[in-house]
């Protein structure tokens, strides 16, 4: 996921994680992948929040930054991807659900932004 991420230019300004293990190890390998360009904020009440919990956190990411990488827990992370979208999401372990929006993260809300990708590890090339 780290290598699409890469490839595809969407290297995020900002990481949020969980503080949780495998979530923090998953940031660091993304923020690695990206040379780490991106700013790293391990967040301890992301760990099983709630879809508001994350919303709130992507609110308050600087407002310069243009992409940003949530790296969390389900059912949250799903249920913040369907509440942005209006769409249910299936995501796995390591799922990758890229969503775009004209809003600025300040003001971004229900629906207020739509899918441009869903990965799944399984689902990738080699």
């Amino acid at each position: 996921m780290a290598r699409l991420i890469v490839d595809t230019g969407w290297v995020p300004d900002v990481i949020l994680s969980s503080t949780a293990a495998r979530a923090r190890a998953t940031a660091l390998i993304v923020a690695e992948a990206c040379e780490w360009s991106p700013e790293l904020r391990l967040q301890r009440h992301l760990y099983l929040a709630e879809p508001e919990g994350y919303l709130e956190q992507l609110q308050r990411v600087p407002p310069q930054a243009k992409r940003v990488l949530l790296v969390g827990h389900n059912p949250g992370i799903e249920e913040l991807g369907e509440k942005l979208s209006g769409v249910a999401v299936h995501m796995p372990t390591a799922a990758l659900l890229v969503l775009e929006s004209s809003a600025p993260f300040a003001a971004l809300g229900e629906h207020g932004a739509n899918i441009i990708g869903n990965y799944r590890p399984k689902e990738l090339d080699g």
